[in-house]
């Protein structure tokens, strides 16, 4: 993978983690009773709050100011870092499967540069 493909993978995981805290809750089923409706409305607050705060994490900050350098193996570990932190934060609307996918292999790509 070279810079210019990796830098483009980070800037897609970037607005994917940016977009997360733009959806709208869904309307409440009038069904439903209000303490589940109140908790649902706290725990998609807490979630965007989590994912907003994945492009500030200092693993994900530090390795993308190291790619941005050249390091293409720092792209690997921004990737992974951007990932993890979606997945910690409940997957920020993107499948767990996929973000832990993510994060398995950058980490392996980045060993791979290390020559491990």
């Amino acid at each position: 993978m070279n810079f210019k493909l990796a830098t483009m993978f980070l800037t897609f995981l970037a607005v994917i983690s940016t977009n997360a805290e733009d959806k709208k809750p869904a309307p409440a089923d009038h069904k439903q009773p209000a303490a589940l409706c109140v908790a649902a409305q706290e725990q998609m607050a807490f979630q965007a709050t989590e994912c907003s705060n994945c492009t500030n994490n200092a693993d994900y900050t530090r390795y993308l100011e190291q790619c941005k350098g050249g390091s293409v193996r720092s792209c690997y570990l921004a990737a992974a870092a951007l990932c993890q932190c979606n997945l910690d934060a409940g997957g920020c609307g993107s499948s767990t499967d996929a973000l832990r996918t993510c994060v398995d292999q950058n980490r392996k790509l980045a060993q791979e540069m290390d020559g491990n």
